[in-house]
């Protein structure tokens, strides 16, 4: 039947030109330019002869709809604009349908980044010297390093009326008394004979291989459940907490009795969740660090112990292994060589066995 004829004339109620000029207006409204420009004259005949004049009929429509008869069969690159522009409800489900995909790819992503994190962790660990890592030293025994430290870094703050030092703490940045304060081993004193390998001459008095902090950052650092990050953009050395369990708790809680009446009120009000991912304290006219090798074997210890007791925190960030980048003499570490070399069985779960 031609669109002609009296008949289809009567019926739309409108001339071919005015019903044609309305369904074109109506599209224009409704579809992006680029959209609109594909539609030619052939297409709004035919969406006539299916009677699709108006906004109402459009909304009824359906792909089976404008696929079928009368008439020709719309091209799928026409329908799905047309769906999409007068069924927001399509639109929506495609758009979540987009976003539930996207997000299954991201958690796939941060799943297999974690998983990278654990696998070189666990490679890392195993001939770490942090595998027997013990709490590190105090300022009572070995006050020079304290002393060095405290005027490399620049920490001291003030003295008192009664000639008191005070000191800053390099993790939560709070000023007391230097008494409240230790000198922490980086290298694990322990085992100082094996630091020869990793080109630190004198473990003990090496400021390289020190932070002044806290007894009770001091304490959760030596039970793996923190580490230290390097953050290679800005040179900074983040404080990360790993355990779950230490979140909402404050440091003061896991230091001495001796050392908890000298925190200030601020720092037992502190928790490790504001301890987090914070930056440590360094002047900014210094740019001595302490070894990033270091830093990285304990971060590796720590992340594999606490994954194995099943107190990792499910939000990790992905963390970048490397203890080679800056130590020039990569062959001395017999571990270092092949820990990348292959995979060996690692656990499967918290409460796993190390692998061997």
């Amino acid at each position: 039947m031609s669109l002609f004829s009296p008949y289809w004339l009567g019926f739309v109620g409108l001339s071919q030109h005015q019903a044609m000029e309305a369904l074109r207006q109506l599209l224009k409204d409704r579809l992006p330019d680029r959209e609109f420009a594909r539609f030619e004259t052939a297409d709004y005949e035919n969406l006539l002869l299916k009677r699709f004049k108006d906004e109402d009929a459009l909304k009824e429509a359906t792909e089976h709809m404008l696929r079928g008869p009368p008439g020709d069969s719309l091209p799928a690159l026409l329908i799905q604009p047309l769906l999409q522009a007068f069924h927001p409800e399509a639109l929506l489900q495609t758009v979540s349908q987009d976003l539930q995909e996207i997000k299954n790819m991201l958690r796939v992503q941060a799943e297999r980044q974690q998983t990278q994190a654990y696998v070189s962790a666990m490679l890392l660990a195993r001939d770490s010297p942090f595998s027997m890592h013990k709490p590190a030293s105090s300022a009572a025994s070995n006050p020079r390093l304290k002393e060095r430290l405290v005027k490399l870094y620049q920490l001291e703050t003030h003295r008192d009326d009664k000639n008191r030092q005070y000191v800053r703490c390099q993790v939560s940045r709070e000023t007391m008394l230097s008494g409240a304060l230790v000198a922490g081993h980086l290298f694990p004193r322990r085992e100082a004979d094996r630091a020869i390998d990793w080109g630190i001459l004198e473990p003990d008095d090496d400021e390289r291989n020190g932070l002044v902090w806290y007894p009770g950052i001091e304490q959760v650092f030596s039970n793996d459940q923190v580490c230290l990050e390097f953050d290679p953009h800005d040179n900074t050395l983040r404080f990360r907490v790993l355990d779950k369990d230490l979140l909402g708790k404050s440091p003061v809680a896991f230091a001495a009795e001796k050392h908890r009446i000298h925190a200030t009120e601020r720092l037992k009000s502190m928790t490790f969740d504001e301890l987090d991912n914070k930056p440590l304290y360094f002047p900014d006219d210094v740019d001595v660090r302490p070894y990033e090798r270091v830093i990285v074997s304990q971060a590796a210890h720590a992340i594999a112990n606490t994954w194995k007791r099943g107190k990792l925190r499910h939000d990790i960030d992905h963390f970048v292994l490397d203890v080679v980048s800056d130590f020039a003499q990569k062959p001395v570490l017999a571990w270092v060589r092949t820990t990348m070399a292959c995979l060996p069985d690692w656990p499967v779960g918290p409460g796993a066995e190390m692998a061997e």
